[in-house]
């Protein structure tokens, strides 16, 4: 009627719904009940409440860097979640990572997905350049004769890895030549 509004009412309606703040995600009756007036018939028409599913707490913590040669493991591969569930990790445990920045991904699929929605995280992964001495050998030779064939020796190579990824190969030489007196000379 013109000009009634929410005071023609006695008493005001109330509506109710059996989901709490922790109910699993799905849907649930909004009940409408216990309004008054004088001059009105009321009637009521349910709802519905749609409860989507919860963003379970996941998180990772940033890796510290690691020296090239660490294949990907717990230490680097350590998010968690408080529920149950299963973490898919991108790349793998046990992967070999080029120096450089790398981008690690995780996906927490819970058990209960009515309940709870499938999280991403990311975080960055820092892998620094292995170390690796090339040493020259110690040779001897005698005043007067050629120099001997000099040659080196690597320490530090990881993976199963030689030589043969350098980018630049090393080269070896010395100032002793056949004249030089005898002395040491670096090599």
């Amino acid at each position: 009627i013109e000009g009634e509004g929410v005071d023609a009412l006695l008493k005001l309606p109330v509506a109710t719904t059996a989901a709490k703040q922790d109910s699993p995600g799905g849907t649930y009756a909004i009940t409408v009940s216990g309004a008054d007036a004088l001059n009105y018939q009321i009637s009521y028409i349910d709802g519905t409440l749609a409860v989507g599913a919860a963003a379970p707490t996941f998180t990772w913590q940033q890796p510290s860097a690691v020296t090239y040669g660490t294949l990907l493991g717990s230490v680097q591969l350590n998010a968690q979640s408080e529920i149950e569930g299963v973490i898919v990790y991108s790349p793998f445990a046990g992967k070999l990572l080029e120096v450089g920045q790398h981008t690690l991904k995780a996906t927490f699929v819970p058990d209960d997905l009515v309940a709870h929605k499938v999280q991403r995280i990311e975080v960055l992964l820092r892998v620094e350049k292995a170390p690796l001495m090339i040493k020259a050998s110690d040779h001897s030779k005698a005043a007067g004769e050629n120099n001997p064939a000099f040659d080196f020796v690597y320490d530090g190579f990881v993976n199963d890895e030689n030589e043969s990824v350098l980018l630049v190969k090393p080269t070896i030489s010395s100032a002793a030549k056949t004249s030089s007196p005898a002395g040491s000379y670096v090599i």
